[in-house]
């Protein structure tokens, strides 16, 4: 006891508010057995004389089991320790010490004030654990924000509202050729063109005016290398906890190539060390009657000034709770005989604090309550720290939600600790649902997830990033990047991963490669074109003359007839000329839509037997054409000569590539609504490689042969088809034959017709 006498007189001596002056040992006791802090007293022989409880409750042990024993015989594996060495120094040099230190015994961290005390020394510790935990926690979000907005290909700068940068991302600082820390305090004019700087000046001043964010706004910006280059930006207004309009936030995205890039911004806060705890003693009317060094700091007030005075005159109580008021306190010190809770209070120059409360009912020797002692632990700084990380977080979380690509961070299972908007909507969820979840438990496609997996764990175990140039999420194609991030201690714990869709850009090169085959063909076609056209007009210009040359060497040896035979050859090879060049032409009105369809009503079947009619009366005989036709119906309304056309250049297909002892079938149907003509050889078939070109102008199988033909007849028959909303399709086989069936569907002049129509086919 003598111990705790002596260390209660050591921390109050010369004090304008001594203790031990005003108040009864045993309230002095109960002050000491009430504070927050951690309290003993070693004589000059490191022997323990007092240790109030919050001491026993942070080392595990009991006052019975502690006093009188030597400290270093309790905690042997301290000696040698800086906090050793700290507590000799005290003890040896007679002189005050605070420090920090981890204890691994209780397994916390420790604020310490060591003081000397007559010839030992009195220690007072707080268990500033939590503290610790929220600015590694802070740390971490730090180093998250850092590494996520350095990794971004976006220009990402915070202004204040003189439009110098006060944050710029690394890419951003790059675009202008230095660091990021070059460009700090800096305005745009000292890195573009100043009309381009004056300009975005301009557009940061009216958004600073209005209030209001500038969004995706394009404009020209300076590019990586120095280029000028197209981007889209976005700018926000910045404002503090307050409300008030401190700047600006940018987002540059370069849209010259994909218009797709990321941005990311960093919030910085701070935490200020923590102060001791403000003891503050009171009669039963709250008149204050101590008020010591630590409520000095906290709350600017001088002992002089307060003691005497009412509590609440100084320092007048709000509560965080809606269920407390003072009158709800006094109810709980009264019957429970003490009251813990948060409170907010202000300094004597207004600013706002936010203490832990502990208040206790002091008692006279008879157990009459005699006054009040309030410990206020001042947690101003924790809760700043818990609203910065607060707000950090939900920051962070609002930057990433505007970027497209996907952002996810996992942890070492695979879990996902943060992710954006456009991340969870790829599987319909929200990203507060996908924390805490694996991609196992949302995407169906067990290999994109072992492939994932496999990246994943490539990055981990090489500590790099891994580049991914094409991936598949969901049918979908992504470029990915997996980036680790690193802890405190430096392990890698967790894995940044940043995807950006590519599916429109992969899609645009495939019709481009499309396009280029396209062209290719084209091109062939037209080379081969070329070639039929020069062997078509040739062989007939080559007939011409020769029988001219002939006519002009020889006229006066041959008779008349001769001379006749001889001009009449002339004549059949001009007819043929002049039906090739009918067929380019009309092939070339047909492609041009400059023939339009001229429906009239007349009979099929007639117009079908007069074209076979006339390839009878051209034949020698070796063809047998053989027609059949629906007989309860021949009347149509379609386009008799685009009909005409079509026939005849079937048939004469058919007998073009036909043997000449081989059938050629033709049948003509009618249903309700279209009418069908189908032309059947037993021909040379056409082979399955040129099926696909067959309807392409001037193309020929390739097993013609010798068999004569520009590779027009069917272009124009099947243009000539569309052009009366009809189909033209071919089953063929070689060596077999060949079928073509024309479908063109029927124009009626009224619904009675046509009920007329369906009646009879019916």
């Amino acid at each position: 006891m003598n111990g705790s006498q002596a260390q209660c007189t050591y921390q109050n001596e010369n004090s304008s508010s001594d203790l031990a002056s005003t108040l009864p040992f045993s309230q002095l006791i109960d002050i000491l057995e009430g504070m927050s802090d951690a309290i003993f007293t070693v004589d000059e022989h490191w022997r323990l004389t007092y240790v109030n409880r919050k001491t026993e409750e942070i080392w595990g042990r009991c006052r019975a089991d502690l006093l009188g024993h030597n400290i270093w015989s309790i905690f042997p594996q301290a000696i040698g320790t800086s906090t050793y060495h700290a507590y000799l120094g005290v003890m040896r040099e007679r002189r005050a010490a605070t420090f920090e230190y981890f204890s691994p015994v209780v397994n916390r961290w420790l604020a310490v004030s060591a003081y000397p005390n007559g010839s030992g020394l009195v220690a007072h510790f707080s268990d500033i654990s939590e503290q610790k935990q929220a600015q590694t926690a802070l740390a971490e979000e730090r180093n998250l924000l850092r590494t996520l907005i350095d990794a971004l290909p976006d220009y990402i700068y915070v202004k204040d509202t003189d439009h110098r940068y006060i944050l710029i991302n690394v890419a951003g600082a790059h675009s202008f050729g230095v660091s990021p820390a070059e460009t700090i305090g800096q305005d745009s004019t000292a890195f573009l063109p100043i009309e381009m700087a004056l300009q975005f000046h301009a557009d940061e001043d009216q958004l600073l005016q209005s209030g209001l964010p500038l969004i995706n706004h394009e404009e020209r910006s300076i590019g990586p290398q120095g280029q000028p280059i197209w981007a889209a930006t976005t700018k926000v207004p910045l404002r503090n906890l307050n409300g008030d309009l401190i700047g600006l936030v940018g987002i540059t995205r370069d849209i010259t190539e994909h218009k797709q890039r990321e941005y990311q911004l960093r919030y910085y806060a701070s935490l200020q060390e923590d102060v001791n705890d403000a003891v503050i003693a009171t009669d039963l009317a709250f008149r204050i009657q101590s008020w010591n060094r630590a409520a000095e700091t906290i709350y600017g007030w001088r002992a002089d000034e307060v003691i005497g005075k009412r509590v609440t005159d100084c320092l007048p109580v709000l509560y965080t709770s809606d269920d407390q008021s003072n009158a709800r306190a006094r109810q709980a010190l009264l019957e429970h005989g003490q009251w813990q809770g948060e409170i907010v209070q202000h300094r004597k120059d207004g600013t706002e604090l936010y203490m832990l409360s502990s208040v206790t009912l002091l008692k006279d020797e008879r157990g009459l309550p005699c006054g009040v002692v309030g410990v206020n632990h001042d947690i101003t700084e924790r809760r700043r720290a818990a609203e910065a990380l607060r707000e950090q977080r939900d920051f962070l979380q609002l930057v990433i939600n505007s970027v497209p690509d996907l952002i996810m961070v996992k942890d070492d299972a695979g879990r996902f600790q943060l992710v954006n908007t456009s991340a969870a909507q790829i599987y319909g969820l929200t990203p507060a649902a996908m924390v805490g979840r694996t991609e196992a438990e949302m995407n169906p496609n067990p290999t994109e997830v072992a492939f994932f997996r496999q990246k994943d764990q490539e990055a981990r175990d090489t500590g790099q990033a891994v580049f991914i140039p094409e991936q598949t999420i969901l049918n979908r194609y992504y470029q990915t990047s997996k980036i680790p991030l690193k802890n405190p201690t430096g392990a890698s714990d967790r894995l940044l991963v940043v995807s950006s869709d590519i599916t429109e850009r992969r899609r645009v090169e495939e019709k481009l490669w499309q396009a280029f085959d396209k062209e290719k063909e084209l091109s062939e076609l037209k080379s081969h074109f070329f070639s039929m056209a020069s062997h078509e007009f040739r062989n007939p210009l080559a007939s011409i003359l020769l029988v001219t040359e002939m006519l002009s060497l020889h006229r006066h040896k041959l008779t008349d007839a001769q001379i006749e035979q001889r001009l009449g050859r002339i004549q059949e090879q001009v007819y043929h000329l002049k039906e090739i060049m009918e067929d380019v032409l009309e092939l070339a009105y047909l492609e041009a839509r400059r023939v339009e369809s001229k429906p009239s009503r007349f009979d099929l079947d007639a117009l079908c037997r007069s074209v076979l009619a006339e390839f009878q009366s051209q034949s020698e005989g070796n063809y047998r054409l053989s027609y059949t036709c629906d007989e309860t119906f021949r009347e149509v309304k379609l386009d008799p000569k685009l009909m005409r056309q079509i026939i005849t250049n079937l048939i004469s297909n058919a007998l073009k590539y036909s043997p000449a002892d081989k059938p050629i079938l033709i049948r003509l149907v009618c249903t309700a609504d279209a009418c069908v003509i189908q032309v059947q050889d037993e021909g040379i078939g056409i082979p399955e490689a040129d099926l696909k070109y067959l309807f392409e102008p001037f193309h020929r199988a390739a097993n013609v042969g010798t068999i004569g033909g520009t590779g027009l007849g069917l272009a124009i028959a099947k243009k000539a088809v569309e052009r009366q909303g009809g189909a033209l399709t071919v089953e063929s086989q070689v060596g077999v034959g060949t079928m073509f069936t024309v479908r063109i569907p029927l124009v009626f002049d009224d619904e009675e017709n046509a009920d007329e129509i369906s009646d009879t086919v019916s």
